[in-house]
């Protein structure tokens, strides 16, 4: 989503680790990846992770800490730290990012 991508300071694409997901490697890989990238040292929490498969992606960064939005994920499904949309414009409105 490229309005999305203009306002992150960094993306990652969790299948270039050669880990593979929920595994936590793959999430300590990205948290890593993004703090050299960016020049800073993130905590999990700094980390807003989009994905669209519960087990994978939501209870794989959440369990991690990070802060998941679930892709036409069940807001009855979701735990802490995950929140569903079905629409990228919902997104953009959570995350403050619509114009």
């Amino acid at each position: 989503m490229p309005a999305l991508a203009e306002r992150s300071e960094a993306v990652w694409i969790a299948e270039e680790v050669g880990a593979w997901k929920p595994h936590r490697e793959v999430f300590a890989l990205a948290t890593t990846d993004l703090s050299e990238s960016l020049g800073l040292e993130l905590a999990p929490s700094d980390v807003l992770y989009i994905g669209d498969s519960y087990h994978s992606d939501v209870v794989g960064g959440t369990d991690f800490g990070w802060q998941v939005a679930w892709f036409r994920g069940d807001a009855d499904l979701q735990p802490n730290g995950a929140w569903a949309f079905s629409d990228w414009a919902d997104l953009l409105l959570k995350l403050e990012l619509a114009t």
